[in-house]
């Protein structure tokens, strides 16, 4: 029997302790963190029970924020709103140079999680 994990239960656990598992807490790092979790799953042959996939959560936060598309990312796209930019008539040009304070970033951190619980409780296979 292959091993199974859930990305929501460790999601669980940073959400404690968050720069214990990426250093500096800010959303971008959560979200490289997550990327080489899944991939570090993947190789390792474990299987994913997540319900509901988080593979289709960027697309849930383009949805919740009404972003005419998802191609920056969920982590982007959470920053952008945490920071006021409108997803409507977003520019991402602007974003990139945004500079982005400590409690700004904590928030989008914040934002993310809030999110995540919203994912799960609203998206059911």
């Amino acid at each position: 029997m292959k091993a199974k994990y859930s990305i929501y239960d460790h999601l669980d656990e940073v959400r404690k302790r968050p720069a214990m598992y990426v250093g500096e807490v800010r959303l971008d790092y959560i979200f490289v963190y997550l990327a080489g979790f899944r991939s570090a799953m993947i190789l390792s042959g474990v299987n994913n029970h997540s319900v509901p996939d988080f593979h289709e959560f960027h697309e849930f936060v383009r949805e919740r924020y009404q972003f005419s598309d998802s191609s920056m990312g969920w982590a982007n796209m959470i920053v952008a709103v945490t920071l006021g930019f409108d997803p409507t008539d977003m520019n991402w040009e602007d974003f990139r140079n945004k500079n982005i304070s400590q409690a700004q970033h904590q928030r989008s951190v914040a934002e993310f999680f809030n999110l995540v619980d919203e994912y799960r409780g609203t998206k059911t296979d």
